[in-house]
């Protein structure tokens, strides 16, 4: 079979991957078991690639994202901060690879806004023979956006702990399992919503924190397998338990799900992952009367480069996300995205694409109106820019767009221009 013939079956398996969806960090082999940091350079001991990132310069037409007939604000604002990676290797067995990423984000004029984020990633490796022990721990602190559901600007402080055994079965074939505990604490003293919870006539009012605060342990293993050295197909199960801090509304969960998937190779002219399975998420007080989750998940990322100066990058997203609107235990989520990039000459490029959220809520509403239907959301997001290439190594965008929501919820509804520039300088 021919080079052409190749690459005309690997394109047409990326379409099929496409209509589906997912994504995801690059899996360790046995002759590459350590995480590989591009671009970095020694400093004694250590190898460092230090950065400074700048997310986003930009105006935002509405940034609290106000329904249609209501003043909204405007300003402009900057989201920026410093980004190292550095690694130490201990021989040919042993690595400790750290990642600290600090985002400071400020506003013009609506200085309440003002907040800082912070990502810290460590993970430390162990090879002994055919088996790769690896420990990992990680704590972030977020802000979301203002308003309605996915957009809170709610503090998020997450804290994760994770311990993985790979098994490398021959060159070809590796056996996981793993098993994590995570904390996640959310802050928002302004943010108060009513529900009615199933079963119960009376109307609570809670705070974001009794809502969804909770503990989760995750478990799960996984089987992949290579057919080639640049593609990697793997079964995964997994089983998750969400214990909320609160009993109140007796929304302890537990979800199970089995996925298949391909991953790419990084500098493979079709890179990614794809993910696609079943999940089944349930409370486990069945009293409550919550409605299930029984039916598809999908995550999925994929970049094909036809050529050195074009990538087409793909997104299919199909998830359950818990909810805090009226007595709705989760939500479901579908992203559709599409978004290319083209370098015309060597310095100058430009982009342009767009995606599609839709929210389904599987609970009628019986506090917020329409009372008695299922609220139904669905968000818009397009854009073009232009991309830059400067000495040194800077990388430099710019991008308008225009954020639309709808909903058979009228609060809930909201529109968004915006314009954003974003670079990064690896030092």
């Amino acid at each position: 079979m021919g080079s052409a013939a190749r690459r005309g079956i690997v394109a047409a398996l990326g379409v099929m991957a496409l209509a589906v969806g997912l994504s995801g960090a690059q899996t360790p082999t046995r002759d590459a078991p350590f995480p590989e940091l591009d671009g970095a350079r020694r400093w004694g001991p250590f190898m460092v690639d230090p950065g400074w990132t700048i997310d986003n310069i930009g105006y935002d037409g509405n940034v609290f994202l106000t329904p249609a007939g209501v003043p909204r604000e405007t300003d402009w604002f900057i989201r920026t901060g410093p980004d190292v990676r550095a690694q130490i290797r201990f021989g040919r067995r042993m690595a400790l690879t750290i990642k600290e990423r600090f985002i400071y984000e400020l506003y013009a004029r609506n200085t309440s806004l003002n907040q800082t984020s912070n990502d810290f990633d460590g993970q430390f490796d162990l090879l002994l023979g055919p088996v790769l022990l690896t420990t990992k721990g990680r704590w972030t602190t977020t802000f979301g956006r203002p308003n309605s559901e996915i957009d809170e600007r709610t503090r998020l402080d997450r804290i994760t702990l994770e311990e993985k055994l790979r098994f490398f079965i021959g060159s070809r074939t590796d056996l996981s399992a793993s098993a994590s505990v995570e904390r996640l604490r959310f802050n928002d003293p302004d943010f108060f919503f009513l529900v009615a919870p199933p079963g119960s006539s009376d109307t609570v009012r809670l705070s974001i924190e009794s809502a969804l605060n909770r503990d989760r342990k995750v478990y799960d293993v996984e089987w992949g397998w290579r057919p080639k050295g640049r593609t990697r197909i793997f079964l995964k199960y997994s089983v998750r338990r969400d214990d909320f801090i609160s009993d109140e509304l007796g929304r302890d969960v537990e979800e199970k799900r089995r996925t298949i998937g391909l991953e790419f190779a990084p500098s493979a002219f079709l890179s990614g992952r794809f993910e696609f399975g079943k999940s089944r998420l349930e409370n486990l007080n069945a009293a409550f009367g919550y409605t299930p989750y029984d039916g598809t998940v999908s995550d999925t990322q994929l970049i094909y480069r036809p050529t050195g100066s074009t990538r087409l990058l793909a997104d299919y997203e199909r998830n359950v996300r818990f909810s805090t609107f009226d007595n709705n235990l989760y939500f479901r989520e579908t992203l559709k995205g599409l978004r290319l990039e083209s370098y015309i000459g060597g310095n100058w490029g430009v982009q342009f694409g767009g995606n599609v959220r839709n929210l389904d809520y599987p609970e009628k509403n019986t506090v917020t109106p329409p009372i008695g239907e299922f609220r139904r959301d669905k968000i818009t997001d397009v854009f073009a820019g232009v991309l830059i290439r400067l000495p040194g190594g800077v990388n430099f965008s710019l991008r308008m767009g225009r954020r639309l929501r709808r909903s058979n919820v009228t609060y809930a509804e909201d529109d968004q221009t915006y314009f954003s520039t974003s670079s990064t300088y690896r030092f």
